[in-house]
């Protein structure tokens, strides 16, 4: 289990896709492990979500605490399962060297981003659960949270694809220039 945390600390720190595994075309980090820290966290998020909930006018509703713990991981596991084989398929076509294991891994990395994020941002979200009784605003609150970690989700996964992009043009380029050498000898 402390493997887990340690992988999700080297997909953080962006150990888990330098480029000489890019090259191969693997990231390196297990997906067992990361799926438990990945259920963790989000349940963290889900209960700082949930705690508006416990402090509302007209007594606690401890259900909806157990719903949010609930469906904060179930919304990331399906969003993982429904949305993997169209970028296995656009990974693919775009000339990707990622394997249908690999892009298993890079997606749990992305999704450790992005729960890690919300999990940092969960104290604040209880914060304000506990101080304030506008309902609207802490759904709005929820909203923002969720779009900047969506976001840091998204940049690491751009960033990812770029650079084993750029590692393949170049490689490419070399190909090319290599054999035009060769065609152009006297």
């Amino acid at each position: 289990m402390i493997q887990s945390w340690r992988d999700l600390d080297r997909i953080l720190r962006g150990e888990a896709t330098r480029l000489p595994n890019l090259r191969r075309g693997t990231i390196e980090v297990r997906v067992g492990g990361l799926a438990v820290v990945l259920v963790v966290l989000a349940m963290i998020y889900g209960a700082c979500m949930g705690c508006f909930a416990l402090f509302k006018p007209g007594g606690a509703d401890y259900w909806q605490v157990v719903a949010s713990v609930v469906k904060v991981p179930a919304l990331f596991g399906l969003t993982l399962a429904v949305t993997l084989p169209s970028l296995y398929v656009f990974n693919a076509l775009v000339g990707s060297r990622l394997s249908l294991t690999s892009v298993v891994r890079l997606l749990a990395a992305g999704l450790a981003i992005i729960v890690a994020v919300l999990a940092s941002l969960g104290p604040i979200v209880a914060f304000f659960s506990v101080s304030t009784t506008n309902y609207p605003f802490m759904v709005l609150l929820n909203v923002v949270v969720f779009a900047a970690a969506g976001s840091m989700g998204m940049m690491f996964l751009l960033q990812t694809r770029r650079l084993g992009n750029s590692w393949a043009m170049r490689r490419m380029l070399r190909r090319r220039v290599r054999s035009s050498r060769s065609r152009i000898r006297f």
